[in-house]
């Protein structure tokens, strides 16, 4: 989709629609540590994306560092 042809502020436009709706779900339905740890990661591996997305729309050279590898379960 969008990644491909580097639409990044449809990239953008996306994840903040998503992320307004999957927060609040995510966290009423995280009620264990474990789960509300995953939650926060989960969290920052998409908000590294957003960010990725705002540094590419704004063509800027160097890539941020990205969130670690996430474990859902």
């Amino acid at each position: 989709g969008y990644i491909a042809k580097k639409q990044w502020f449809n990239v953008k436009d996306e994840l903040t629609r998503y992320m307004y709706e999957t927060r609040g779900a995510v966290r009423g339905l995280a009620t264990t540590p474990k789960q509300k740890k995953a939650a926060d990661e989960f969290f920052k591996a998409i908000e590294a994306t957003y960010l990725s997305a705002t540094f590419f729309c704004f063509g800027v050279v160097a890539r941020p560092r990205t969130a670690p590898r996430v474990s859902y379960m």
